[in-house]
């Protein structure tokens, strides 16, 4: 379930997530029976597309990706709607409190959160380079057109939030709060 395709970034989100699904699709041992895009990244668009999804599958669903977590979330209850919630992961993007707490509750699998450091990097080195005149080119590692303008972008380094993991990520980390 993907964002809002008025801009490039749900394309190259989608593109991100089927280059590390590629492998299982060539194989055959893993097959995209749904995809829609969503407008406004609305969370009860998420739902109704998850409903429409289980419906056309015969609920017979194994993995739900979604650009977002409040996406994911709509997804989720669309699986509550139908007793699957917990037992179909959900995966979504960033680290919302809402999606951390239904890690917790073995709702929703997975979270992507930025990792701090690495975005902090980053936005020093282009504040560095903007106070030189220096173009942000040699920091961008692609261009993201959003509304028409072209972005130099850089890579930053995330974090996939799991039950596993989420103490350390979100709580040691000092991020979030128990």
């Amino acid at each position: 379930i993907g964002g809002d395709k008025s801009s490039t970034v749900p394309t190259e989100m989608t593109e991100g997530m089927m280059s590390g699904l590629q492998p299982r699709l060539d194989d055959g041992s893993m097959k995209l029976v749904f995809e829609q895009y969503i407008t406004n990244w609305m969370p009860d668009g998420a739902m109704s597309a998850m409903e429409n999804a289980l419906t056309q599958l015969g609920n017979d669903v194994d993995l739900v990706l979604c650009h977002n977590d409040g996406m994911a979330g709509g997804a989720i209850q669309a699986l509550e709607g139908q007793g699957l919630a917990g037992t179909v992961p959900v995966v979504g993007m960033d680290a919302e409190i809402a999606a951390l707490q239904r890690i917790v509750e073995g709702k929703q699998y997975s979270t992507v959160i930025f990792d701090h450091e690495g975005t902090a990097d980053i936005c020093l080195r282009a504040a560095q380079a903007l106070a030189k005149g220096e173009p942000l080119d040699s920091l961008a590692v692609k261009k993201t057109e959003i509304e028409g303008s072209e972005i130099p972008t850089g890579e930053i380094p995330t974090i996939m939030i799991t039950n596993e993991n989420i103490m350390e990520v979100c709580v040691d980390s000092g991020i979030h709060t128990k």
